[in-house]
């Protein structure tokens, strides 16, 4: 450990210079498990020569990229928020993602991916019998085939033409609406968040501003202010939809696809071994079973580099909007790399140099 006037201090980051021009700093703690927060990218922001323009900061894992991610939006000034919730909202998004790409009818059943208890799971319509061999080698061809087939999956098929000014236009909408995450019952003014936004639209569909101002006692802190009445399952629905409109509009954050072709194949398969476990599921009515086939984990310990890119793409998203364009020394996020169970890489750019002294 380094010691500065007898004090030692554990070391955080490695400083990686081999990937291009890039100085890359890498989370490498001493301590092992330490979990990385706003806190330690301020510190490194803080040390940082007044003449660098340009750094990349980047964690080795898909669950220390998570947390990367968040600690980025924290460091940025960004007022409370759930990291659960962003979380959920962004497992929601991918989930949205496949079920738009696989299309509604699969092996001639209608079909829907969702979420649950934090497995992508494939719904099949109306599956009266249990499946047979030669039904799931075509189901799981097909789901390889899906995964594996589309580049831009990874970055949630985002369309990088979009002209940026759609996205910043929608953050000024947002910021204006004056509502930004808080404690749970509390407007906070002021920012421009996706997901405060999102369940504050709910809300106040729901007629719960007059509820806003005041505590609920029932309620955890859940970093988000959207009154009385709003379930957590309606504020992460609203965010995804929202996040889905963003996507479809523009962004003004660019994501990069780091996924080598072995890594994106291995993706495809890893979801096709995992739908072999499909099992016929009775209906709580009297409509007809369905067949249920899990696609695979989204946890911090999933080992599908394809699936855990998209959930890096989809927070990417959620914690820049969180963040409301703000920088931390003066330094502002302008893309990720998505490398999928290898982490994530962030790359900042000062708005304005310093002049030389």
């Amino acid at each position: 450990m380094p010691e500065v006037n007898g004090v030692r201090f554990a070391r955080l980051w490695t400083l990686d210079s081999s990937e291009d021009d890039d100085n890359e700093f890498v989370w490498n703690p001493e301590l092992e498990g330490l979990e990385l927060k706003g806190l330690h990218l301020q510190a490194l922001f803080d040390g940082l020569d007044s003449r660098t323009t340009e750094v990349v900061i980047s964690a080795p894992t898909f669950g220390q990229a998570k947390s990367l991610l968040l600690a980025a939006c924290e460091a940025a000034g960004a007022a409370a928020f759930s990291h659960e919730e962003v979380d959920a909202t962004a497992i929601r998004v991918v989930a949205d993602a496949l079920k738009s790409h696989a299309g509604r009818e699969i092996c001639g059943h209608r079909a829907s991916v969702s979420e649950e208890l934090g497995c992508l799971m494939l719904t099949l319509r109306e599956c009266r019998s249990p499946p047979d061999e030669k039904f799931k080698s075509e189901l799981s061809a097909f789901v390889e085939n899906c995964l594996s087939s589309v580049p831009s999956l990874p970055t949630l098929g985002l369309d990088s033409t979009k002209p940026a000014v759609s996205a910043a236009a929608r953050r000024e909408g947002y910021a204006s609406l004056g509502l930004a995450a808080g404690a749970a019952g509390t407007v906070v003014t002021g920012g421009s968040t996706l997901v405060a936004v999102g369940f504050a639209a709910a809300a106040a569909s729901l007629g719960a501003h007059a509820a806003m101002a005041q505590q609920d006692p029932t309620s955890p802190a859940v970093g988000c202010a959207f009154g009385r009445g709003t379930s957590r399952d309606l504020r992460v629905s609203n965010a995804a939809s929202m996040l889905r409109e963003m996507l479809k509009t523009g962004v003004d954050l660019v994501l990069v696809d780091e996924l080598t072709e072995e890594e994106r194949v291995l993706g495809g398969h890893l979801a096709a071994l995992r739908s072999q476990e499909a099992q016929v599921i009775a209906s709580e009515d009297d409509s007809p079973p369905n067949l249920v086939a899990p696609l695979g984990l989204l946890a911090s310990d999933n080992d599908n580099p394809l699936l855990t890119s998209m959930v890096l793409s989809a927070m990417s998203l959620i914690t820049d909007a969180v963040a409301g364009g703000g920088d931390i020394n003066g330094y502002s996020l302008r893309s990720v790399a998505v490398r999928g169970c290898r982490g994530c890489a962030l790359k900042f750019r000062r708005a304005h140099s310093c002049p030389l002294m």
